[in-house]
């Protein structure tokens, strides 16, 4: 290819989507408890001024005290819920008297000292607002930890019911999995496999939520993702999902290789059609898919090692692509795959040969396995 090449697709930039969206969140409820307050302000005898200057006194407080409590969060979102409740619920009690006092001091200047006190304020003016304030955390814990277990996209629905009873939906579906899992247990012994594989599910966290996926279920080392067919398609967001993945990886190389000695690899395949969605069980209840494409998808999967490749997907779905700029699509022909009558068309596809990452070892990720044949992948 003539010329520069031309520059990186955004997804494969240094970025952290779950990060990005945080901060657009904390500017959101920055802006609108500034636009309560002044509005509070305007229609009361505080005055508009007065109303903005309490809306910055207490946005400010708050969405720099979470920005920071964000770094902590990392570190006990793994406790117990019972502490979870308690280390927040005395972290934003602070913010909140923080916050009051501040707005006392701009609302009654020339109260004494003590009027003024933080003993004062929690005990005598907003002593109503702490238990309101704890049923609060709470709720949003508990909330948090449901849609965690559940998934982005799933928490909603579950909420109204809306799989109650069986839905056909159209669905891109694409099973992805650790190369050489069997070896590398053997390799690091149980505990730090478990914490390898912990690792490895949680740096493809960034690259499902940012190409809107949902993880349907996980089985052993490998994760079942999913998109609404016409969500994925927009952007081939699969594509961008399974690269965005392998740069997470490549930048998380570091890591790996000091904590373990290695850095994982991983395949996919991809395909598309209708699926059930339904939620089974009593005792524990899941939303599952069934439907042959669940079948397919895991056979276009398996055969990766066959032909060398780390993403495998149905011409079916790749000719539903607008086949951007920055992968290449590389027809491999029918395949007869295991448990299938008939062959499927398969695509092999990889970033463009003028994408280039960052001088080091990528190749390392997805490192071809020995072929064999179709039938036994």
């Amino acid at each position: 290819m003539e010329g520069n090449p031309p520059d990186r697709p955004p997804f494969l930039l240094n970025q952290s989507y779950r990060r990005a969206r945080a901060i657009r969140i904390y500017a959101r409820l920055g802006v609108m408890i500034m636009l309560y307050c002044l509005i509070l302000g305007t229609f009361t005898r505080l005055g508009t001024v007065t109303g903005l200057r309490i809306g910055v006194f207490m946005a400010l407080p708050m969405v720099v005290s979470i920005v920071l409590f964000r770094r902590l969060q990392t570190v006990i979102k793994r406790w117990p819920f019972a502490a979870l409740v308690v280390v927040n619920a005395l972290f934003y009690t602070l913010v909140l008297l923080g916050a009051l006092w501040l707005i006392t001091l701009q609302i009654h200047p020339n109260e004494s000292k003590e009027h003024l006190g933080l003993y004062y304020i929690a005990t005598h003016i907003a002593w109503w607002l702490f238990p309101v304030f704890y049923c609060d955390i709470l709720i949003v814990i508990a909330a948090r930890g449901i849609a965690r277990k559940l998934g982005p996209g799933v928490f909603l629905n579950w909420i109204r019911g809306y799989y109650h009873r069986p839905r056909i939906e159209d669905r891109i579906i694409m099973f992805l999995d650790m190369r050489d899992s069997t070896s590398l247990a053997e390799q690091l012994g149980d505990e730090r496999f478990s914490a390898l594989l912990r690792d490895f599910m949680i740096d493809l966290s960034d690259p499902v939520e940012g190409t809107r996926g949902e993880i349907s279920h996980y089985i052993g080392d490998e994760a079942v993702i999913t998109w609404r067919t016409p969500v994925g398609l927009k952007d081939a967001r699969p594509l961008q999902c399974f690269f965005w993945f392998e740069e997470k990886l490549r930048q998380r190389r570091g890591h790996y290789l000091a904590t373990y000695g290695l850095v994982p690899g991983f395949k996919a395949g991809l395909h598309v059609g209708r699926v059930v969605a339904t939620e089974v069980g009593e005792i524990k209840s899941e939303i599952v898919f069934h439907g042959d494409v669940l079948n397919t998808t895991a056979r276009i999967q398996a055969a990766c090692k066959s032909f060398g490749a780390s993403l495998l997907c149905s011409e079916e779905l790749a000719g539903k692509f607008d086949h951007p700029s920055w992968c290449e699509f590389t027809p491999l022909g029918p395949a007869l795959l295991k448990g299938k009558a008939e062959p499927i068309d398969i695509v092999r596809i990889s970033l463009a040969p003028h994408i280039r990452l960052p001088e080091d070892r990528t190749a390392e990720l997805h490192a071809p396995e020995p072929t064999s044949a179709l039938t036994d992948a």
